[in-house]
């Protein structure tokens, strides 16, 4: 650095003009400033407030922060373009990982080393040190280099967003596509289990029949009625596993309010819910026709569906169905019914959740 204000100093002695300058640096900047150790108190270290063990970013930062506080165009002190040099001289010694390494063996051997370090890096008189033009364009030169990081970041940062949001479109776009070409596929959306009142599936299934029996024969029928030929060419084995990964769900065909009744009271006041009555047609011993119905208890989760009793279909949720042999009321209930009562309850939902859902290949297609 130059030797402003008649300052005799030794040739490139930066260590007396941090003495100096830098000693009291932390003061005039104040509480945000970094106060560096003793022994470093006249080092080019110093002049930044770093500690020597600093890194690359952290002397960033303080270079920033002193060069904008020691600007001579911001900053009215007379010593201001004096340590605007200095701070320059600082950064530009150990911004380079080479001369800062240089610099710290010099300051392991001693002052007398540290001197002839600067003048090595700046000539004897100080032929070759920042002046106060070659300063200010440092100081640009770093300013142009931070703007264009931010530029950078910001252009990472907006190709990030426009990823994650084509990457949604594109998503829903394809799962959209799938739907209105595929929708009838089963394995690519899995529907509800069906089962049919009447003469159906309940009608016919024994008295004894339990809920996990029940949902097993279900299954396997609709796994033989939806499986297409590609579904086992390409997955064999695994097809029935995928077709079985959504929350199993049973649609049910009702003929309206016929097939539903409260159940009776038994010790609550207002019933103890609906039944689900199950007619099949037969004959006896004796060739006479006769119609024999059975009665599964049903029951809401939360609240009814809506509309209540349901036109055509029953929504049931089977991981909720289950026994209800060991409730309280169940032998009252199972006498007045004539002993007609199945000892499993089915969960009532809503009728939406019997709807297609989005299988897993999909998903996976079309994410």
């Amino acid at each position: 650095p130059s030797t402003s204000h008649d300052r005799k100093i030794a040739p490139c002695g930066i260590s007396t003009i941090a003495r100096s300058l830098g000693t009291n640096t932390s003061s005039s900047m104040g509480d945000e400033a970094h106060a560096a150790d003793d022994e470093t108190e006249n080092t080019l270290y110093a002049v930044l407030l770093c500690n020597p063990a600093a890194t690359h970013e952290e002397l960033r930062r303080a270079y920033k922060e002193q060069a904008l506080h020691w600007h001579p165009d911001k900053n009215d002190d007379p010593e201001a373009e004096e340590r605007f040099k200095l701070i320059s001289t600082a950064w530009s010694i150990l911004s380079d990982d080479a001369k800062r390494a240089a610099y710290d063996a010099s300051l392991a051997r001693g002052a007398a080393a540290e001197q002839d370090y600067y003048n090595t890096a700046f000539g004897a008189n100080c032929s070759r040190a920042f002046d106060a033009d070659a300063a200010r364009e440092a100081w640009q030169a770093f300013v142009r280099a931070e703007e264009a990081a931010r530029r950078r970041r910001a252009r990472r940062e907006r190709g990030l967003l426009v990823g994650v949001v084509s990457l949604a479109v594109w998503s829903v776009l394809a799962l959209v596509g799938a739907q209105l070409a595929c929708g009838g596929d089963a394995l690519l959306f899995p529907r509800a289990l069906q089962a049919s009142n009447g003469d159906g599936e309940l009608a016919l299934a024994k008295l004894s029949l339990d809920v996990s029996t029940l949902r097993a024969r279900l299954v396997a029928r609709h796994e033989a009625a939806a499986l297409r030929g590609w579904h086992r060419s390409l997955l064999g084995s695994r097809a029935g596993l995928l077709l079985r990964t959504h929350t199993p769900y049973l649609r049910i065909a009702i003929n309206g309010s016929a097939d539903l009744r409260r159940a009776p009271d038994v010790g609550r006041r207002g019933g103890r819910g609906w039944l689900l009555v199950s007619s099949s047609s037969g004959e006896d011993i004796y060739g006479r026709e006769r119609r024999v119905r059975t009665n599964t208890f049903l029951y809401f989760p939360n609240e009814a569906p809506r509309p209540w009793p349901p036109p055509a279909a029953l929504c049931v949720r089977l991981l909720q169905s289950g026994s209800i042999r060991e409730r309280g009321w169940w032998d009252d209930m199972s006498r007045q019914l004539g002993g007609r009562l199945r000892g499993f309850g089915l969960a009532v939902v809503p009728g939406s959740e019997c709807a297609p859902e989005y299988g897993l290949l999909t998903l996976a297609g079309g994410t």
